[in-house]
């Protein structure tokens, strides 16, 4: 499995939800390519979501999701992650490429250039 990292938290929300879209438009992409994809940032963006339908608080930073990011990275056979702008200040980020690292487990950067004309081919 091919965990998809991402920066999310940004003070401009039109930035996250375009984070969002981006990490969720390639990891389809790699979907329908065959590869194993989990995209925390999809998946968490998608319960917040519907916590927020149902009156329910869910944290969007990463203190809120760590435990479950971190032990996703542990079952992980690669970490790639989206070097969107700011990606080098994003706590998140550090954690699960170093968490990756102290498990041996690959780590391959992207940004965000590549991934738009990845995105615009169609393919990895």
């Amino acid at each position: 499995m091919i965990y998809l990292a991402a920066p999310y938290s940004h003070e401009n929300p039109e930035i996250e939800t375009r984070r969002e879209k981006l990490a969720t438009h390639y990891a389809m992409v790699l979907t329908i390519e065959g590869l194993n994809i989990y995209s925390p940032l999809t998946h968490g963006c998608a319960l917040v979501r519907e916590a927020i339908k149902n009156d329910i608080e869910l944290g969007t930073n990463f203190e809120a999701w760590k435990s479950s990011c971190l032990e996703m990275v542990s079952k992980a056979d690669e970490l790639w992650y989206l070097k969107f702008d700011g990606w080098e200040e994003s706590e998140g980020l550090k954690a699960e490429i170093l968490h990756a690292r102290k498990k041996c487990i690959p780590v391959k950067g992207m940004d965000e250039e590549q991934l738009l004309g990845l995105i615009a081919l169609g393919r990895r």
